[in-house]
């Protein structure tokens, strides 16, 4: 990808001049600034799990100064919210059975404390164990960093289409 990237801004292509999409949080990760520079990833867009949100500034906040990072990404955020929600589900259940802890999960439908770490901030389960408030969300490349346009309840930015 790397080498697709610099190839579209070496020949004019790049930042958002052709809509670039892929697939993944490796697209929004900070790691990948170690092998690209951020301008380069200008307009780029991927779709991932979770990601930073409005409404989580404070989370945020706390996250870069304790890890240093320059932003929050998808298995930063939501691996931290999962552990809540799987202590939430245990302390329910009452035992760490496999049975007992599902249909614990499957109870679960709340707006605050661990749903607060995924889009929308809320967190509910179907009767098969789905997440049902789940879905994609789109992240797109801009000023230097990756920024969540979609959904709309969730976005930070809107998307950034070039104008000619």
């Amino acid at each position: 990808m790397k080498l697709l990237i610099e190839k579209m801004n070496e020949f004019g292509l790049g930042r958002g001049r052709v809509p670039t999409i892929g697939s993944g949080i490796a697209m929004a990760q900070s790691d990948l600034l170690q092998n690209i520079r951020p301008a380069q990833m200008e307009g780029f867009i991927t779709v991932v799990g979770n990601r930073d949100s409005r409404g989580q500034e404070k989370i945020i906040e706390e996250f870069k100064a304790a890890t240093g990072e320059p932003w929050i990404g998808q298995n930063g955020i939501a691996t931290y919210g999962d552990m809540w929600i799987m202590r939430d589900a245990l302390e329910k259940a009452g035992k760490a059975g496999r049975r007992a802890v599902g249909e614990a999960l499957r109870g679960i439908d709340i707006t605050e404390g661990a749903a607060l770490y995924y889009p929308g901030c809320r967190v509910k389960f179907d009767a098969n164990g789905l997440r049902e408030t789940a879905g994609p969300v789109v992240v797109q490349w801009q000023n230097n960093k990756p920024l969540t346009v979609y959904p709309q309840d969730s976005a930070v930015s809107e998307i950034a289409w070039l104008k000619r």
